[in-house]
């Protein structure tokens, strides 16, 4: 077999190959040179903000210590009770409460008992009204 003969450079898209090739490795080249910027770049802005934010929470520490300061020496300035009045004060509350509850304790177990019996009286007034009704009726009867 034969093979074909080329066909002449001008009837063919070969001429157009070759700038389509090197306009698209340009471009990946383009891409590549411009994605590497962005990489080092973004390192160098994350840096700065770590830089910005290490300077902002130095500046809130020395501003929290220096308030720290202040107030021990505002609570030093301040008269200190005696802590032996304070637990004696408050124990003889607390003795008090204590007391208070035992007593209400008591008076609710009384109610309960009160409630109770009351609640069997009305069972047995119950059982008594149908005899003293009719003790009445024989009563006008007899009138």
């Amino acid at each position: 077999m034969r093979r074909r003969r080329h066909a002449a450079p001008d009837d063919s898209l070969e001429l157009l190959l070759d700038p389509i090739c090197n306009m698209f490795g340009t471009i990946m080249f383009v891409a590549l040179i411009s994605a590497l910027l962005v990489l080092s770049r973004s390192g160098d802005v994350v840096a700065e903000a770590v830089d910005a934010m290490e300077r902002r929470r130095e500046s809130t520490v020395a501003q929290l210590e220096a308030r720290a300061v202040e107030l021990e020496a505002i609570l030093g300035t301040l008269p200190a009770g005696d802590g032996r009045e304070l637990d004696a004060a408050a124990a003889e509350r607390v003795e008090r409460a204590l007391g208070e509850i035992a007593r209400r304790e008591r008076l609710i177990e009384r109610y309960s008992e009160t409630v109770a019996k009351a609640r069997s009286d009305i069972g047995s007034v119950a059982s008594r009204v149908e005899p003293m009704r009719e003790e009445l009726d024989r009563v006008r009867e007899a009138l």
